[in-house]
Order: structure tokens, then sequence, then C-alpha cells
């Protein structure tokens, strides 16, 4: 896969994290907000590290 099409992956995966984070805090508050929050945080984070090792290739 090329780098480009991982910067569009990664970016549209912490996009839907933070839709859902929206969502959920309307929902149900802000505890089930926050856990989407820190599930697309920590999955942006690992696709990022990952963007910087393929630039790095």
């Amino acid at each position: 896969m090329s780098l480009k099409a991982r910067k569009l992956l990664w970016a549209t995966t912490v996009a839907i994290f933070l839709v859902a984070a929206v969502l959920s805090y309307f929902s149900s508050g802000l505890g089930s907000a926050a856990l989407w929050v820190t599930v697309g945080l920590a999955l942006g984070a690992s696709g990022f590290a990952d963007l910087k090792v393929q630039a790095r290739s």
C-alpha cells in the first residue's frame, strides 16, 4: 500500500472515531465519549508511527 493511501486510511480512521465520540457524548454522556476518544487516539498514534516508519523506508 502506498504512503498516500496509508495517510488517507489513517485520517479516515481517526475521523470516524472522533465522530463516534461526539455522537456517543450526546447519546450516553462523557464517559462513553472518553472511551471512543481514547481508542481513536490510540489507533491514531499507532497509525502515525507506522506512517513515520513508512516514510523513512
